[in-house]
């Protein structure tokens, strides 16, 4: 992983880590409450989780070619949308935490806006770097 690729893991995960604040904390609270959230968050495995994603969207957009921000949205937002899907659906099939397919679908397109603008991020840093 080069110097570009570190540089837009962190400048996609600091973004994932705003907008979560911002869907999950803010606006969509109430939406996503249930019993498996937990009171006060793990912050240190929060912000990991977060990174991850911006590593996530650093490799797919340096494989696939960072693009305009058009381009980098929609390739983020695929990644994020597939991401949720796989996590949610499996959890919705093995878990008691996560128990409705409404929460599911509400969390994809959460995830849509969210990786897409982190894919947006991650491409600029990507070819600006």
């Amino acid at each position: 992983m080069n110097k570009k690729c570190i540089l837009a893991t962190l400048a996609g995960g600091v973004t994932l880590f705003l907008l979560g604040y911002v869907f999950y904390g803010l606006l969509l609270a109430d939406f996503f409450a249930n019993d498996s959230m937990t009171e006060a968050p793990n912050y240190l495995a929060l912000a990991a989780g977060q990174l991850a994603g911006g590593a996530l969207l650093a490799l797919v957009l340096s494989w696939r070619g960072a693009g305009g921000p058009v381009e980098a949205f929609k390739a983020g937002a695929g990644v994020g949308v597939l991401y949720s899907l796989s996590m949610g659906l499996t959890m919705l099939g093995t878990t008691e935490g996560l128990t409705t397919t409404t929460l599911v679908i509400g969390d994809a397109a959460v995830m849509l806006v969210m990786y897409g603008a982190g894919g947006m991020v991650v491409a600029k840093v990507l070819h600006d770097g």
